[in-house]
């Protein structure tokens, strides 16, 4: 099972909350992108810099900056209005190095309220970090999964348009994988991100 299929099994499954451990975090969000599309979700991503953000919006939701703040505010986002006219769609709330947040007792607080109302439903949590470390009452409710690194498909096509585009930048270059050669190219650069793979390629 490959790591994109695992994540979506574990969205399916209802978590509240997976922490996806990457050190690839642009090709990741847009991993998550595709999966909630995939899977119907609203897709949000939240950032201490950048707020609390719904799909491609380049502006955030007012004063989502601090986590607490985006905590209150995600809790309005899955909340029906009292009158029962307006009900929320199931959504995909992609927070970055939000476990570093978690020390706070306010922010732990909240975030575990959010965690029982997330539960039995489709809506979730990703934490999204280079490194693990969660409270222990969080953990309970959490899964732990490392990923986030692209797969083979998209390693033979990085090599291969930037062995193009080196091709037209330097008519001298010769660049001519077989298909051994790729195997073992995909071999080695395995596990690193897409931009670690297109700087060795480009040397």
């Amino acid at each position: 099972m490959s790591g994109n299929d695992e994540l979506e099994l574990l969205v399916k499954s209802k978590y509240p909350v997976i922490y996806l451990e990457s050190i690839d975090e642009i090709h990741t969000v847009g991993q998550l992108r595709l999966l909630a599309s995939r899977l119907n979700l609203i897709f949000y991503q939240w950032s201490l810099t950048e707020g609390l953000r719904k799909e491609l919006n380049s502006d955030s939701f007012y004063d989502t900056k601090q986590p607490v703040r985006m905590l209150n505010q995600v809790l309005s986002l899955i909340t029906p209005t009292e009158d029962g006219m307006v009900q929320r769609k199931p959504s995909l709330f992609v927070l970055k190095d939000f476990q570093k947040h978690l020390e706070d007792v306010t922010t732990v607080r909240r975030f575990k309220d959010l965690i029982n109302r997330f539960k039995n439903t489709k809506n979730t949590f990703v934490i999204l970090s280079a490194e693990y470390k969660l409270p222990k009452d969080v953990e309970t409710d959490s899964a732990h999964i490392i990923g986030g690194f692209p797969a083979e498909a998209e390693i033979i096509t990085l090599i291969t348009d930037t062995c193009a585009e080196l091709q037209r930048s330097n008519e001298l270059a010769l660049i001519n994988l077989k298909p051994a050669d790729m195997k073992k190219v995909v071999k080695a650069l395995k596990g690193l991100s897409l931009q670690q793979i297109r700087n060795i390629v480009s040397q």
